[in-house]
């Protein structure tokens, strides 16, 4: 049971890690397609992907088929430039590739030396066949990688699957680690310069070396010659050191893109030629290939400033006319101002703008005496605006005080109605407007 639970995280956390919001296939002229996570290749298109995140989540975008021997890929944001950190390394061995020697004609120039005692090679013919025969693993690499301009299909990129024409990146890498021998001097040893070096060595040590090059046994030539070689083994085992590095890497480029706050950020994919001479198969690509916007965030608990509608039956309204007390139905909604503790617990929508909440509040009439508490729930746009319908208590006059009546002069130590007007709570209905308010 508990490797089984281990199994179900590793699997829970991979899928986390690994996942592809957009899977980009780069192939050759108006070939390439984007696709979301999870969309078929029949779903699979050219237009620009939309995203919803969280603030500070990632977006990652794959390209699912890369082929960093002859293109560099990069990601442009807004703000921000992410470039594949390997791009100028494989650069730098394309040059390589092509600045080495031909170890064929170098060889040619050293004159024969005679077989050796018993008929067979001598020490420096091996050690020349070493280097032909590396020059010639180094030729086969390069055709490899020649031949993997040529994109896979789209199915076999999806799958993460070797062509068996040799075309793409991922053929290229298993021709390399499997067609090439790994015996002793050859491409795939894991002690090449040492090999190499080694039976270098052994040449000069029985005099072939001499021999062969007509030094005459100036030790001074034998040493300078000898470096020479020395620093040829290293050119050629530096190529292949180089070749096999790239061959470890990953075979799916993978950029993170951050969600950022209240911004929508487009990413744009550019695909360039690494050399600008080359007659190359693939589609460049300068457009932009998704669009990230962030989930709109809100705070849980905030207190905002309102506008109140208070409705509310059987209320009083008190006046003087001509000395008297006259007393009249208002059922008319009354104004209000006030705050509200508001809390936020659910939020909906495509980009989450949409929340529901439920509040408490006091409002108090403007030049009035009038006040309410209320409890509404509240249904919000972003921060913008704010709609609640609810129930409360509304103070409101009800009736009069210290002897005044209804249809008579106010008492004689009275001056002002409001002295005399009795305030009680009554039950309400409160509609609400919630202006920009201030987060905690």
């Amino acid at each position: 049971m508990k490797k089984l639970l281990l199994i179900v995280l590793f699997s829970f956390f991979h899928q986390v890690l690994f996942s592809q919001d957009i899977r980009i296939y780069h192939g050759e002229i108006s070939e390439s397609v984007f696709l979301k996570q999870n969309d078929k290749l029949e779903n699979s298109s050219r237009e620009s992907v939309k995203i919803t995140r969280g603030v500070n989540g990632i977006v990652t975008i794959h390209i699912l088929n890369p082929n960093p021997f002859f293109y560099n890929y990069e990601i442009k944001t807004e703000d921000v430039d992410i470039k594949d950190d390997y791009s100028d390394q494989f650069a730098e061995l394309v040059k390589l590739i092509n600045a080495l020697p031909d170890v064929s004609n170098l060889l040619a120039n050293s004159i024969p030396v005679p077989a050796a005692v018993g008929g067979g090679p001598s020490s420096f013919d091996i050690y020349k066949t070493y280097l032909v025969l590396l020059n010639t693993d180094l030729t086969n690499a390069k055709s490899f990688i020649e031949a993997s301009d040529r994109p896979e299909t789209v199915e076999e990129a999806l799958k993460r699957v070797s062509n068996n024409a040799g075309y793409g990146f991922r053929a290229a890498v298993a021709k390399i680690q499997q067609n090439l021998p790994s015996v002793k001097g050859r491409f795939n040893s894991k002690s090449l310069e040492k090999d190499l070096n080694d039976i270098l060595e052994q040449a000069v040590s029985d005099g072939t070396f001499d021999a062969s090059l007509t030094l005459g046994g100036d030790a001074t030539l034998i040493a300078l010659f000898k470096s020479a070689f020395l620093g040829l083994n290293n050119q050629l085992a530096t190529a292949v050191k180089e070749i096999l590095k790239v061959t470890e890497k990953d075979r799916i480029i993978r950029f993170t893109v951050p969600v950022k706050d209240n911004k929508q950020t487009n990413v744009k994919l550019i695909i360039t030629k690494i050399n600008a001479e080359a007659n190359t198969v693939r589609e460049l690509l300068n457009e932009e290939v998704a669009a990230i916007l962030p989930l709109y965030v809100r705070k849980r608990f905030e207190i905002v400033p309102v506008v109140n509608l208070v409705f509310q039956a059987n209320r009083q309204k008190f006046s003087i006319e001509n000395n008297l007390v006259r007393s009249v139905s208002d059922d008319d909604a009354k104004f209000n101002i006030g705050a509200m503790a508001l809390m936020n617990f659910a939020s909906f929508g495509e980009f989450k703008e949409y929340g529901v909440g439920f509040g408490i509040g006091y409002s108090i009439q403007p030049n009035g005496k009038a006040s309410s508490f209320f409890a509404i729930p509240s249904l919000s746009y972003k921060d913008i605006v704010r709609f609640g319908f609810g129930f409360g208590y509304n103070l409101s006059p009800v009736g009069l005080t210290n002897g005044a009546k209804v249809d008579a002069p106010l008492p004689p130590n009275i001056s002002n109605i409001e002295d005399v007007i009795d305030y009680q709570r009554k039950p309400a209905v409160v509609f609400t407007i919630a202006i920009a308010g201030i987060k905690l």
